[in-house]
């Protein structure tokens, strides 16, 4: 899932700036962590929407 990947890149990135520069370099990414985040969530709210669709519809 593309959207995991995601959050796993922007958090080892962020990890990266905030071992080499600190906090202050590191902060200013966290709304694109939470976006991705919240990209996420979302893809995993829908597929779990279409499990459930799915095995509804088989009984």
């Amino acid at each position: 899932m593309q959207a995991h990947k995601n959050v796993h890149e922007l958090a080892e990135k962020m990890l990266g700036s905030h071992r080499e520069h600190g906090a202050s370099d590191a902060e200013p990414r966290l709304p694109a962590l939470h976006d991705a985040r919240d990209r996420l969530l979302a893809a995993l709210k829908s597929l779990a929407n279409e499990v459930k669709v799915a095995r509804d519809n088989r009984h």
